[in-house]
């Protein structure tokens, strides 16, 4: 194989991968970019030193600064002067995580910093004895797997189910314990530019070596259809890349065969994207790379273009690769915003799913089933909305899909179904019922936020009997309290109660308002404004950009509209033209968010930054 040259500086920012050999990855990429008009060469780091010009773009895979492990060390010193001097690293987690390439930091990393994501417990032992007190103290059981701690490809895992399989062992401080998880093979997810873009499985060949998935040790690899099990791993896989400030690699996800439990495997920093995986892709990962390595080069030759501009040409671009509902909800808002007939035609795919009247009728079954009582220890959910759903409104969350599914059949495919499925009586006589509730209660309105008031405008759009509460109810409701809400969740439902008055009035931005209906809305906006004003910090993006959505809706101008497009400039991805939410106290909550979540912050900025259709 032939070597890469060592890195000459050069005079101008360019694009850099650092290999040390043109393998078939390298090759694929350099092509791919090329094929873009991308000024990009494949070296090899071998002088510390040797930095590459600010505004130049640097993948790091391998190189002579990292042949040794001990050599890591100098890998992250080099980064992170790399980084210091505004060169552009596509994997900043390599510089900022000297220990990311590690099975034990990774597992531990993840468990520590992530909700509803499972890393399977990991263990070292750098002794047979500790071992054998492992063993005793049942934190490990047979069978069990040891996996060398800084290791690759599948290299020397041993299988332990007796104590022959453990006399295998050679210094023991270099590996990692797991117990073994049942499985018929476990996925990798290619994740480019923070995006899931693919999603293969792998399973041995042979059943004597069920622990090996491997491609380089014999397993096979097939692809995976886009069912729910496929949108599931690019979740995990974008919230893995995301917590470790990973712009590409490779997300191992194994799911358990006897409990159905998914569990994160580790993360590979230089995946290998070809090979035994290059018959069965479904797209090629060459060229989405270079397609990241374009939007960020873009950056460089292009830095006045608008944050927002660039976000528009980035969802328009892979807003396929979001998960069916994000899909729907990227879609409908820009059509019925813009009435651009591009998005129309790719909400084509749903047409079936959402006009149907059978599968309509059925929607509506599900809504209205009877929903068991609220259990008893109800009062224990995390939140005040789960608190309220669970004993109050056990049937809203499945009523407002429905409510949905009618709006968007009329705004969007001017399909009328709500008259027929309110004829029964038995429907419309719940909704009358919820409504009633929800109208006496602005408690209630608050802790639902979004779901309560959705409820009451949808509903009222199709049964003209719902009576919508007046602006003073909705500003009285935002300014009372939750019991055991932090101040941010407080803030939240406050927010999100009033911008949703404003939205469902519009009837999901598909009606304009009268000076009338103008003039009565006109006092939440200014609640929120201050609101905003007053708790900056503590206040999300999402949150912003839906206030400045509303601004749009009520045709007002907003003292704080410049403040936020510098936050909202501050905040892409450094690898993908989608905001983060990285400038306020949601920093730390949104951090090991995966792309999929950006979507709902995006499509608003998007609807913020341009005029509405007429």
């Amino acid at each position: 194989m032939r070597k890469t040259a060592p890195y000459q500086p050069a005079a101008h920012p360019e694009i850099l991968i650092a290999a040390a050999a043109y393998n078939e990855n390298v090759r694929g990429a350099l092509k791919s970019a090329r094929a873009r008009g991308l000024p990009i060469r494949a070296v090899n780091f071998t002088d510390p030193a040797a930095l590459p010009p600010a505004g130049s773009i640097l993948f790091w895979r391998d190189g002579a600064l990292t042949k040794q492990a001990p050599q890591a060390l100098a890998r992250t010193a080099f980064l992170r002067a790399a980084l210091a001097r505004e060169v552009r690293v596509v994997n900043p987690g390599l510089a900022t995580m000297p220990e990311v390439t590690r099975k034990a930091y990774q597992q531990w990393y993840v468990q520590l910093c992530t909700k509803g994501l499972r890393g399977i417990p990991t263990y070292l032992a750098p002794s047979e004895e500790a071992l054998q007190q492992l063993e005793r103290a049942q934190m490990l059981r047979r069978p069990y797997i040891a996996k060398p701690n800084f290791g690759m490809c599948g290299e020397k895992i041993v299988f332990i189910q007796n104590d022959a399989d453990r006399a295998r062992l050679e210094k023991y401080k270099e590996y990692v314990f797991q117990n073994y998880v049942p499985n018929q093979g476990d996925f990798r997810a290619f994740v480019v530019g923070g995006v899931c873009v693919d999603v293969l499985r792998r399973h041995p060949a042979h059943a004597s070596f069920l622990h090996l998935n491997n491609i380089s040790r014999g397993a096979v690899a097939s692809a995976m259809p886009r069912d729910e099990r496929y949108w599931e791993i690019a979740r995990i896989a974008e919230r893995v890349a995301r917590l470790f400030d990973l712009g590409m690699c490779g997300v191992d996800v194994i799911q358990d065969a006897d409990s159905g439990t998914w569990y994160f495997l580790e993360v590979n920093t230089c995946a290998d994207w070809g090979g035994g995986f290059l018959p069965v892709r479904t797209v090629r990962v060459e060229e989405e790379i270079a397609d990241m390595l374009a939007r960020m080069w873009r950056r460089t030759t292009h830095p006045a273009e608008e944050s927002v501009v660039r976000v528009r040409r980035f969802m328009d671009d892979k807003y396929q690769l979001l998960p069916p509902a994000a899909r729907v909800h990227y879609l409908t808002r820009m059509y019925t915003w813009t009435k651009e007939q591009k998005y129309l035609r790719a909400l084509e795919e749903f047409r079936e799913e959402y006009t149907s009247p059978d599968t309509i009728d059925e929607a509506a079954r599900q809504a209205f089933a009877p929903r068991a009582a609220a259990a008893p220890h109800a009062d224990t959910a995390k939140t005040p909305r789960k608190k309220v759903l669970r004993r109050r409104y056990p049937k809203l969350a499945a009523i407002n899909r429905l409510l949905f599914k009618l709006l968007w059949n009329e705004t969007v495919w001017g399909r009328a179904h709500a008259a027929r499925v309110f004829a029964e009586k038995k429907y419309r006589d719940e909704v009358l019922r919820y409504a009633r509730k929800l109208a006496a209660s602005p408690g209630d309105v608050l802790a639902l936020s979004t779901h309560g008031v959705n409820f009451l405008f949808l509903s009222h759009f199709f049964l003209p009997e719902v009576a919508v509460p007046d602006t003073a109810f909705f500003i009285e409701a935002s300014r009372r309290t939750l019991r055991g809400a932090c101040p941010r969740t407080l803030l939240r439902a406050r927010v999100y109660t009033l911008t949703h008055v404003i939205i469902g009035a519009s009837k999901f931005y598909a009606r304009r308002f009268s000076a009338q209906e103008r003039a009565a809305l006109l006092p939440l906006l200014k609640e929120l404004e201050m609101l905003i004003g007053s708790h900056y910090q503590r206040t999300s993006l999402d949150m912003k950009f839906e206030f400045l959505v509303c601004c749009r809706l009520l045709r007002c101008a907003t003292a704080l509209e410049r403040r936020i497009w510098d936050e909202a400039d501050a905040s892409l991805a450094p690898w993908g033209d989608y905001y983060l939410d990285v400038h306020n106290e949601y920093a730390q909550a949104t951090r090991s968010l995966g792309f999929s979540s950006m979507e709902h912050r995006c499509v608003l900025a998007i609807m913020a930054s341009l005029p509405r259709a007429k």
